[in-house]
């Protein structure tokens, strides 16, 4: 589409009680003039010129997705609540996470964002699923948030070489395999409620205790 300003006419968003879709609005360079509040979903995936998330609404009652925005390279503006998912996967320009909401509702997706460094500026709380995968810049896991109410995903994550950083507490399971550089297990979570995945990980020695440790399975059974 050839929208290239929320902004455009005498019509004034304010609130809008469902839904707001701005998807495949390729000229669109800014979120100013975007509803204050959304009580469903905002979704401007596929915003190929968005630079900023500022102007975006302060409160979404559902999910919120900004992904594969390519030329977006903070979450600074982004939504102060979100009680759904967050989606800012597969923003390649995407460096910092400054901007995130304190705690999101549902899952936070950053994965594939080739130019995150670091996690810092994630979200605190996350109550679903947190997933960092893909991010090929990604060297720590300093900043992550201190609490996953589901699985904690780092997957092939190139550059990573610890996990330092990580929650202290997750839910579910917390799957690191496929890091190539990872060379310890220092930093992982005190406490997972599921199971703990680190196969593949080519510069990673496993001892016996760290299996009792950390709980650690043999992910080669689920075909990862």
């Amino acid at each position: 589409m050839r929208i290239n300003s929320l902004t455009n006419g005498m019509f004034r968003w304010g609130v809008v009680r469902h839904y707001f879709d701005c998807v495949n609005c390729y000229e669109l360079t800014s979120l100013e003039g975007a509803p204050e509040k959304v009580g469903g979903y905002f979704n401007c995936t596929y915003c190929r010129k968005l630079t900023s998330l500022e102007g975006a609404p302060k409160e979404v009652g559902g999910w919120f997705a900004c992904s594969s925005c390519g030329e977006l390279t903070s979450l600074e503006g982004a939504p102060m609540t979100v009680k759904g998912d967050f989606n800012c996967d597969n923003c390649k320009k995407l460096s910092s996470l400054e901007g995130a909401p304190i705690e999101i509702g549902g899952n936070f997706d950053c994965s594939r964002c080739t130019n995150l460094k670091s996690l810092e500026g994630a979200p605190e709380i996350v109550r679903g699923v947190f997933n960092c995968s893909e991010c090929d810049s990604l060297r720590s896991l300093m900043g992550a948030p201190k609490e996953v109410g589901k699985s904690f995903d780092c997957i092939k994550c190139n550059k990573l070489t610890t996990l330092k950083g990580a929650p202290e507490k997750v839910g579910e399971e917390f799957l690191c395999f496929d890091c190539p550089r990872l060379t310890s297990l220092e930093g992982a979570p005190k406490k997972v409620g599921g199971k703990f995945y680190c196969s593949r990980c080519d510069s990673l020695t496993i001892t016996d205790d760290d299996r009792r440790k950390y709980n650690i399975r043999d992910d080669r059974r689920l075909g990862l």
